[in-house]
């Protein structure tokens, strides 16, 4: 891999270390390894598939801007033929699909069309999956008008109970949840719908099981907020790539056929620490989480001598970002007021040295330390994970991530952090 991190000794007033993702590359003393191929927005801002083990350096959909290197944990899509809605797994109802009909998010003419019929009716295709019990779980659909429909919506059903989420897709909004929770389908979890470029929006609704482990996908074709309506033969919308996965929110786009598929967790991680200072330091990271949710602890920097018991951690903590600064006696952990937002990338500056630590998010000052002193003996760089590089995945994206060996004062801290904007 060619190295977009460069070793800088030669003056003080650069960063020692820079993993840059505007480069396209990580730095080659950086293992990075995914056991299995993953698909990422190219520059062209259209979906593609890399092979395994091949970092991905993500763009925002529809126009290609950099978004930077994505980290995500093992996911499966538990759906079958997630882009052929006319294979018989996926159940019709009251509809025909017209396969191949247009290009889809890759650029391939893949996408199908789905055509209600004239029945009075729900108008939906369907299909079950399996999954772990009390499982939560997110479905997920790439949709497209153009065919004398605007409204769509999206569910997970087990029959009497119900979990939706209904899209206009005219303008690129949510309208409302649809639910019927129970005993087995318990709560909607979370929504949303992204726009990817070309006419297409990425859907998606989340709910939490109880005493299940199995439960239908909808998608369906909507004329109000009914659930049934007389259908129009040439009235319809286009569809590809579903996805049902175990989890809270959804990650990238897993394609199935035949059988399911699971992604496997990006890795990256390095032991060559020959450039961290003891005890002494400013780290600079620019990130991003293409979606918000309340999960503690994800990681996008953790330094540490391999264990939990020393360490210096920028992270994603339940929708804001955090400082932890573990030394062998006490530890600063502060957090920032306000919350990510999806896909707006933060930058946070964290300077540390002996009873002298202070954050800086967003070119604000957040919180300072006159008593803790910093862990000694770090051996270990994750970036995006925790400890060995298989825990606390940050299912973000990091674009930069710099180093200098020093303390570095109060005004470079907020100069540092500061949006480009």
């Amino acid at each position: 891999m060619l190295p977009a991190a460069l070793l800088r000794r030669t003056s003080p007033l650069l960063p020692t270390v820079v993993v840059d993702s505007a480069n396209s590359g990580l730095p080659d003393w950086v293992s990075f390894q995914r056991a299995s191929p993953a698909w990422q927005f190219n520059a062209s801002g259209l979906l593609e598939q890399v092979d395994a083990n091949v970092p991905r350096f993500d763009h925002r959909p529809g126009t290609g801007d950099l978004l930077g290197l994505l980290i995500e944990e093992s996911r499966t899509n538990l759906l079958l033929w997630s882009e052929a809605f006319d294979d018989p797994e996926w159940t019709k109802t009251n509809v025909t699909v017209t396969a191949d009909a247009i290009a889809a998010p890759d650029g391939n003419t893949v996408a199908d069309a789905m055509f209600e019929t004239t029945a009075n009716g729900i108008h939906d295709v369907i299909q079950q999956a399996t999954f772990s019990n009390d499982s939560n779980v997110v479905a997920s659909v790439f949709v497209r008008g153009g065919l004398g429909r605007t409204l769509t919506a999206i569910f997970v059903s087990t029959g009497p109970q119900w979990i939706g989420a209904r899209f206009d897709l005219s303008d690129g909004t949510f309208v409302a949840q649809e639910d019927n929770v129970g005993t087995e389908l318990t709560a909607h979890l979370g929504h949303g719908i992204d726009n990817v470029g070309g006419g297409w929006f990425r859907i998606w609704v989340a709910a939490s099981t109880s005493g299940i482990t199995s439960a239908n996908m909808h998608c369906r074709v909507k004329k109000g907020a009914q659930q049934a309506h007389v259908g129009e033969t040439d009235k319809g919308l286009y569809w590809w790539g579903a996805q049902l996965e175990e989890g809270s929110f959804p990650t990238s786009y897993i394609k199935t056929e035949g059988s399911t598929v699971t992604r496997e967790a990006d890795v990256a991680t390095t032991s060559d620490v020959s450039w961290l200072k003891d005890g002494e330091g400013t780290f600079l990271l620019e990130s991003s989480v293409p979606v918000t949710r309340s999960t503690a602890g994800e990681r996008f920097i953790a330094v540490n001598d391999g264990t939990l018991t020393k360490s210096i951690v920028l992270d994603y903590a339940t929708q804001k970002s955090r400082a932890i600064v573990q030394g062998d006696t006490n530890s600063f952990n502060q957090s920032t007021p306000d919350n990510f937002v999806a896909g707006i990338a933060r930058k946070s500056a964290l300077a540390y040295a002996a009873n002298d630590i202070a954050l800086a998010v967003d070119g604000a000052i957040i919180a300072t330390s006159s008593t803790v002193v910093p862990p000694t003996g770090l051996t270990q760089l994750q970036i995006g994970s925790d400890a060995g590089g298989v825990a606390k995945l940050t299912n973000g994206h990091i674009r930069r991530i710099a180093y200098w060996p020093h303390r570095l004062p109060v005004a470079a801290l907020r100069r540092l952090s500061r949006s480009a904007a």
